[in-house]
């Protein structure tokens, strides 16, 4: 991504780590939009691990085209 965030890619899985529901944001566009999201996601005060996202899990339309949702994971 462009901060150098290197990310593996794979179809039909979830990804191992944290996921509660307040780390859950809208993609508008697509896929792509989580990268972003991830980069500047930013943990609650009241989350007891301060940690930054190191992961996601899309889920919306076809191909990663289309709004949707982004599941980012600590």
């Amino acid at each position: 991504d462009t901060y150098g965030q290197v990310y593996k890619i794979a179809c039909g899985n979830d990804t191992t780590g944290n996921s509660p529901s307040f780390m859950v944001s809208q993609a508008p566009n697509g896929f792509n939009d989580c990268f972003g999201l991830c980069d500047v996601y930013t943990p609650p005060a009241t989350e007891t691990v301060s940690t930054s996202c190191n992961a996601f899990v899309y889920v919306g339309k076809s191909n990663g085209v289309g709004a949707g949702n982004c599941y980012l994971k600590t």
